[in-house]
Order: structure tokens, then C-alpha cells, then sequence
């Protein structure tokens, strides 16, 4: 070992000492980041800026907004970095602290959106550079209004904020402060790897897209108070993946006081466009699972990349383009990973255990949710499906099956997506509630039954309640029942978001949740209260271990 001495030690622990410092820079400390020191420039700004509705002052430095062509004054502010761009040596890593910036920072576009095939062809930019969220509030008022946080749904591996029928407008005309925020996605954001793990302090890998969810809720801790935002009354919200992510906040000791209220809209838990039957949640490696773990899926996605630099190294990883990790390559199953650290268990049994963050909690799902993913599964056949169902289920298969074919023994599209609908996402819901019951008060369950106007067939599809619940309805969309079911839904989750309870002066009472009576608000043409929703097919796959035999499929 190379020895120093004198002005030569002298140096080097200088060099530490700087370099420790840049690193503090950026650090979070229990949790939550730790505020920048103000700069002289940004004194010097500060004595001549005059904050106003649209400039104001948050703990990286001054931001723009505009106001929206919504009613009412309400002003929006995009693009905001609530971390540090997870580039180069940042990729595969927990997020850092944004960097500050000197004058007035331009709030009035949106991030980019991150990595990802752009399935839809409406993706206006994207960039590794992609951790950002945006901020709807009405002119701020003297007492601080609820903050809702949206997180957007993709499979964990599609999706962006800026999407037109997440405009937050009408929730802030309503008295909240809407937040919409973009995480890591896909093998970006979600991939494990054993070489990962290593060089982790905790030796974990993969989730990195929730802890970038996590900074989300530190930075809104931190600066909502200057947008008229109570930090001390905040609800998390999502649909899909982003309903699977807020149920695992709610199960994380690390966002624990981060959030105040949940809402779960069809939570995904079960599926894969290439495999409709098996379970989302999995272990991080071997040593809980052998058959499905993060470690194992990790290393043979890499294996399969092929790109043939130092063998695939994390370091030649982690020089490749984004586009050559994730363009016209193999699906990598982003998927939340039990790791220990964010996700002790699967959601359902931390919530049995009376562990994670108990916050009131409203969940539900659509009707016909399945009929959304019917080209995913429009080619497959009764025998794929009965040895798929066989690898899950075992010996309970053939009664799984037969719930959903024909009386001539057939199997059709329609069965298929009741299938998705069911094991997807009803069961694991109620699965949810049923655990939550021992020790949460308040739960609320819906199921939202309204038929896509333009669409009839499809009943009312997964994601359907999007635009009901933003009320973000095209002008031209259905009629005045889904405008006035649009502002129902919307009054609901204020109120929750609000009390922790969603009933209201004017509205139909909606009763909670109990293991006595399992009621739930139907919304559809008229709203109305009903129990044990499809009970009997609950039954059935509870008592064949829905959700707790993993399988690995093939590729």
C-alpha cells in the first residue's frame, strides 16, 4: 500500500474532505432530502425578484408557472425536479437531491417523460434526464389546502405525467393542491442484479423507480407549503402500476410519514402481457424464492441484451445508450421486488401484520377491466391457458378453469378477460381489504360500472374511471349523466383526500368496508350501495392460494 506523508497526506484529505462535501450535496438524511444552503446569487435574487402568484421561491431556486385556460385562477408549474437526472454513473441508483439553479427557473413545460417504447406514439420527449412533477394550485390562500399526488400507471414500464387527462385544473378549483410526478421505468427503473446488489450498502437491487416515488414525497415535504399545499395532509393516488406503487408506499417503512391517505384505482398485481397468469410481487433473490427472483430475471435479461462489452458488465451497462437497453429488446418484467428495505413483504401481508403505513384507504376496481388487455391474450389458447392456470393453481386449476368457460367446455375471449378481470385485480383488492380490516377504520371500496360511451363492447374497461375522476371528459364524450358521474367521483376523492372519509353533504353515503358487511359504491348512470362483490369466485381463489405460489414463465 502506497504510504503519504506531509504535504502529499495534506492533499489527499483534502481531496476527501471535497469530496464528501459533493457528496452531501446531494444526500438525504432520514429520509428526507436535506435543504440546499442559499448562495449568494441567489440572495442577490431574491432582494430583487418580488415573488408573486406565478414566481415563487422553493428550496432549489425561483420557478415560473403560468395560469391554465381552466375556470377560476389556477396556476401550473411543470418540469419541476424534485431529484438529480439518473444519468451515467447515477444510473441504477437511488435518486439524489436536484441541484439548485440560479435565476428564475421556466416552469411552464413539461419534463421529459422517461425511457420507454412510446407504444402510443404521444410521447412529445424523452430522457434519462426524466424526474420530474408538476403542481396545480389555485391562488394560494391563507390556510393550506390537501395535497394529492398522482402516480401514473404503465405496467412500470409505459406512461408520463403530462398526459392530457391528468390535468390537475379542476382538483385545485376544488381546494387541492394536485401533484403529478414521473419514476424510472422499466430495466431503468426495476432492474435487479446481483452485481447491482453488490455494490449496494444494503445489497439491494432493483425498485428504483419507487424510491424515486419516495424523493417525490420528500421534496413535496419540503416545498408544497409555498405552492398553498399542506404537507401534513397529503394523499397518494394511482391507477394500475401507479395504484400497485401506492400500495407499495403504504407498505414501506421508508415512506413512512411521507403520506397521510391512499387511494388505489385497479391496482396491479397479477399478469404480464406475455403471461396472464402469475404474480407481480417476487423476492429480490434466491434465497426466498429459486423459481422467481429479481437476481434471476435480472441476469438473464442482461445475458440476453448481448451487447458484448466486458461481458456485459454493469459498468459497459451503464455507458450504453438508453435506447439500447430498452428499444426493440427483450420485455423486461419491471415488477415490485421484496427486498428487506422498501418492501419487507407483499403489500397484503404487511397490512395483515398491522405493519406499514396505516392510512385510511379507498380502492376499487372497473367492471370489465380484462376487456382493455384483450389483444394481449386474443391468440391464446384453452390448452396455454389450462397449463398456465395448472403452474399457478395446481390440483384448483380445473375449477379456476371452469369458472370461466362455456357450458360445451370452450374457452373464449370473453372468458379470458373475465379471467383478467378477477384475478388481476378484483381478488387482490378485496385480498387488500380483507387484511386491512383488522387494524384500518377507515376503508372504502367501489367499482365503477359505467360503459365506454363509444364503445359499448367493452364494457367499462381498465382505465376507464381516469377521466371521471380528473374530470378531464372530452366535451364531445357521452352525455350530462358522465359529466355530473365525472363531478360525483371527483367530490368523493376530494373529500377523502380532505377527512380521510369521502362522504359529504349532498352525496350518497358510502359505508365503510368491514369483514361484517363488505359494502362498496357502485358508480354507474346512478350511484348505489351493494355487498360482497362477485363473492363466490373470491372464494374460490383464495382457497387455491391466488397470489401465493409464484412461478417463473418462460421467455
Amino acid at each position: 500500500m502506497r504510504k503519504f506523508s506531509g504535504p502529499a497526506l495534506y492533499l489527499l484529505v483534502c481531496m476527501l474532505w471535497l469530496s464528501a462535501c459533493q457528496s452531501l450535496q446531494h444526500a438525504t438524511i432520514s429520509g428526507i432530502q436535506k435543504k440546499s444552503t442559499t448562495s449568494d446569487k441567489q440572495v442577490q435574487l431574491r432582494n430583487t425578484i418580488q415573488p408573486d402568484a406565478l414566481i415563487l421561491e422553493i428550496n432549489s431556486g425561483f420557478i415560473r408557472g403560468e395560469l391554465t385556460q381552466h375556470a377560476g385562477n389556477i396556476r401550473v408549474f411543470r418540469g419541476l425536479p424534485y431529484a438529480d437526472a439518473p444519468i451515467k454513473d447515477k444510473r441504477w441508483k437511488a435518486p439524489l437531491a436536484p441541484i439548485n439553479w440560479n435565476g428564475v427557473r421556466d416552469a411552464t413545460e413539461f419534463g421529459a417523460a422517461c425511457p420507454q417504447t412510446d407504444t402510443w406514439k404521444s410521447l412529445k420527449k424523452v430522457s434519462e434526464d426524466c424526474l420530474f412533477l408538476n403542481v396545480w394550485a389555485a391562488d394560494k390562500e391563507s390556510s393550506p389546502r390537501p395535497v394529492m399526488v398522482w402516480i401514473h400507471g404503465g405496467s412500470l414500464t409505459n406512461g408520463s405525467s403530462d398526459m392530457s387527462h391528468y390535468d390537475g385544473s379542476s382538483f385545485a378549483e376544488r381546494g387541492v393542491v394536485l401533484v403529478s410526478i414521473n419514476y424510472r421505468l422499466g430495466p431503468l427503473g426495476f432492474l435487479a442484479h446481483p452485481d447491482l446488489s453488490a455494490e449496494n450498502l444494503d445489497n439491494v437491487s432493483g425498485n428504483y423507480g419507487f424510491l424515486d416515488q419516495i424523493a417525490a414525497l420528500e421534496w413535496i415535504q419540503n416545498n408544497i407549503s409555498a405552492f398553498g399545499g399542506d404537507p401534513d395532509n397529503v394523499t397518494i393516488f394511482g391507477e394500475s402500476a401507479g395504484g400497485s406503487s401506492v400500495a407499495v408506499l403504504r407498505a414501506s417503512p421508508l415512506a413512512n410519514g411521507l403520506f397521510h391517505k391512499a387511494i388505489l384505482q385497479s391496482p396491479w398485481f397479477f399478469g404480464f402481457k406475455n403471461q396472464i397468469a402469475g404474480p407481480v410481487f417476487a423476492p429480490m433473490d434466491s434465497s426466498q424464492s429459486k423459481e422467481l427472483n429479481g437476481h434471476a430475471e435480472g441476469t438473464a435479461w442482461v445475458e440476453s441484451l448481448d451487447l458484448k462489452m466486458n461481458n456485459n458488465s454493469i459498468a459497459a451497462l451503464r455507458n450504453s445508450k438508453w435506447q439500447d437497453l430498452i428499444l426493440d429488446r427483450p420485455l423486461y418484467k419491471a415488477r415490485p421486488l421484496i427486498d428487506g428495505r422498501l418492501l419487507p413483504n407483499k403489500p397484503m401481508q404487511v397490512y395483515s401484520k398491522r405493519l406499514g403505513n396505516d392510512t385510511p384507504m379507498l380502492i376499487g376496481t372497473n367492471k370489465h377491466e380484462g376487456t382493455f388487455f384483450s389483444q394481449w391474450f386474443s391468440k391464446l389458447t384453452k390448452e396455454d391457458f389450462e397449463k398456465q392456470l395448472s403452474q399457478q393453481f395446481g390440483e384448483a386449476s380445473k375449477t379456476i378453469l371452469s369458472l370461466y368457460t362455456n357450458d360445451d367446455g370452450s374457452l373464449d375471449l370473453d372468458g379470458i378477460t373475465e379471467f383478467v378481470t378477477d384475478a388481476w385485480f378484483v381478488y387482490p383488492v378485496i385480498d387488500m381489504l380483507d387484511n386491512a380490516t383488522s387494524h384500518t377504520d377507515k376503508l372504502f371500496h367501489y367499482q365503477f360500472s359505467r360503459p365506454f360511451q363509444t364503445r359499448p363492447e367493452l364494457g367499462s374497461p381498465h382505465a376507464m374511471e381516469i377521466r371521471y375522476v380528473f374530470n378531464t371528459l372530452d366535451t364531445n364524450y357521452g352525455d350530462n349523466i358522465d359529466r355530473l358521474l365525472a363531478a360525483e367521483m371527483q367530490m368523493y376523492w376530494v373529500e377523502f383526500a380532505k377527512t380521510g372519509d369521502p362522504n359529504k353533504a349532498g352525496l350518497l353515503q358510502w359505508p365503510i368496508y368491514t369483514n361484517e358487511k363488505k359494502s362498496f359504491l357502485e358508480f354507474d348512470e346512478a350511484l348505489k350501495i351493494d355487498v360482497n362483490l362477485k363473492q363466490p369466485v373470491i372464494d374460490i381463489l383464495r382457497l387455491a392460494g391466488h397470489l401465493d405460489k409464484p412461478q417463473l414463465s418462460s421467455r
